[in-house]
């Protein structure tokens, strides 16, 4: 059995409370801690981005909504044979994981990122394409937009400033990454007041 970590908004634990009764303690949420975290690609993450919003931030919601939005955010958690699936090599997660962990030292160019993994930069290429599915570039820089994300929402720094603190050489690169991933650009992002919340899983 799996067991998958979904951050969500508060009125989607009442509703799910309300569906399960005093099966779930109401603390539930607050126990245990997250043991990694899964980089989606980007159609996943705009699918998923659809089913928060439809479900909004407000009043509780009736029982059989949020299950069905959480089969649908389980279907992007599950590999279509994961008995077959390789374990990820304990120094590539690692390199991940510093990764994600990073903060200022995300601005660091990737070829700083490929010396800290200990391999030469073609192994680490292939091991990510091959666990991840993903560009050690392509990880990088979705690392660099979650920061410039939480720096958007929390601070009141220039966008020119925030994407150069995240390793964004220019504002061009900044918004055509940002947009890429998110749907908006950094000044539409700020404008709505976003804040981001990890996905606590196995980015």
């Amino acid at each position: 059995m799996a067991i998958i970590n979904v951050a969500m908004a508060s009125a989607w634990w009442k509703s799910f409370h309300l569906l399960m009764g005093k099966s779930v303690p109401k603390n539930w949420p607050g126990l245990g801690r997250p043991t990694g975290h899964l980089l989606l690609a980007c159609q996943s993450q705009r699918e998923m981005q659809k089913v928060f919003e439809q479900l909004g931030s407000g009043d509780t919601r009736p029982p059989a909504d949020v299950v069905e939005a959480v089969l649908r955010v389980i279907r992007h958690f599950q590999s279509p044979d994961q008995t077959s699936q390789p374990s990820v090599p304990s120094w590539l997660e690692e390199w991940r994981t510093e990764l994600m962990e990073a903060g200022e030292e995300v601005a660091e160019p990737i070829h700083h990122w490929q010396k800290k993994s200990g391999h030469s930069s073609e192994h680490l290429a292939r091991s990510c394409r091959r666990f991840y599915h993903r560009t050690p570039t392509d990880i990088l820089n979705q690392v660099r937009i979650e920061r410039a994300k939480m720096l958007l929402g929390s601070t009141e720094e220039k966008v020119i400033s925030i994407g150069l603190a995240c390793g964004f050489w220019n504002l061009a690169n900044f918004y055509r990454n940002f947009a890429a991933r998110t749907g908006m650009t950094p000044k539409e992002w700020r404008q709505r007041g976003a804040a981001t919340v990890p996905l606590a899983s196995n980015p």
